[in-house]
């Protein structure tokens, strides 16, 4: 099993995709090529930052899951998304800026930086569970004594400079693409740095904090990329991406103040529904969505979508 993940440091302090990168993932399960467009999206479109005219944009925000682990670009959800809008008359586009390693603040940085650049009329940001961790690790925004957000770090590039200088070898990124070894390798002591880091980050300074305080911190992060979308007139819908025991999002509706409950799509219910039998997550893989949970949450967003368009489209 090889992941490769071709990120590089961006110009506004966090992690991009490498700008048209080609490389494979490969697991018992599958074998797929990602094709980086200029911008950074897995995409083989190329966009440009003015909407074009009778357009709806949506801008999709998340991590490996929405940048599509373990499936074809043809079979994530924000392209399947958009296939489906379309057949039902939609005049849409569907931006995919889903970049591996993702937590929400990354997410919050990236739609303020570049997102809201291609004028979405509508943002969707997908919250995994590791979002709890990651938004505390990366320590670039956290709560002050009083509970406000506040921008802590101007950059998060863990281990960027290191991958960046390993990847300039052919030979390294032939491994990275082919030894199993080599990926297990740096996925152990990717775990390592990472639980180090959020040890870190919750024992220096920061005595008014306790066991809710990563859920209460993404719960913020969440509020403000709403806040961003209504300063902009922008709609906006939390996708809540369920681990493979399908049981229900720990990101408890108590630590969200500004996104509304009919504004999150919960996808656990409709996969249960599915049966236990049902091949939803790549289970010789990384856990990732086989195609058939991509296209569930494809159809629970278009259909969650489908009358903010028509209001759209009368503006």
């Amino acid at each position: 099993m090889t992941f490769p993940r071709y990120v590089t440091d961006g110009s506004y302090g966090i992690r991009v995709n490498v700008a048209n990168a080609r490389y494979w993932h490969t697991s018992p399960e599958m074998k797929v090529q990602f094709r980086i467009n200029s911008m950074g999206m897995r995409s083989d479109r190329e966009y440009s930052f003015d909407k074009p005219q009778d357009t709806i944009r949506v801008v999709g925000l998340g991590d490996s899951f929405t940048l599509g682990y373990e499936a074809d670009v043809t079979e994530t959800y924000l392209y399947r998304l958009e296939e489906l809008l379309k057949a039902d008359g939609y005049p849409v586009e569907v931006i995919n800026l889903g970049v591996s390693g993702y937590g929400t603040a990354e997410e919050l940085i990236m739609l303020k930086e570049f997102g809201f650049r291609f004028h979405p009329d509508v943002v969707i940001a997908a919250f995994y569970q590791n979002d709890l961790a990651d938004n505390v690790r990366s320590n670039l925004y956290r709560l002050d004594k009083d509970g406000r957000l506040i921008r802590a770090s101007s950059s998060y590039l863990p281990a960027v400079g290191i991958r960046n200088k390993l990847y300039s070898f052919w030979l390294y990124r032939w491994l990275a693409e082919n030894s199993q070894l080599l990926s297990l390798a740096r996925e152990s002591i990717s775990v390592f740095v990472k639980r180090k880091m959020v040890t870190a980050r919750d024992t220096t300074n920061v005595k008014h904090r306790n066991d809710s305080y990563p859920s209460i911190l993404t719960g913020r992060l969440l509020d403000r990329i709403k806040a961003e979308c209504s300063e902009r007139g922008v709609e906006f819908l939390l996708l809540d991406i369920p681990r493979h025991t399908l049981a229900e999002s720990h990101l408890a509706m108590t630590s969200l103040e500004q996104v509304l409950p009919e504004e999150v799509v919960q996808v656990a219910p409709s996969l249960r529904a599915q049966g236990p039998n049902t091949h939803l997550y790549r289970r010789r893989g990384s856990f990732h969505w086989t195609p058939q949970a991509h296209e569930i949450a494809a159809m629970l967003l278009a259909q969650k979508l489908c009358g903010k368009l028509d209001d759209l489209q009368l503006r």
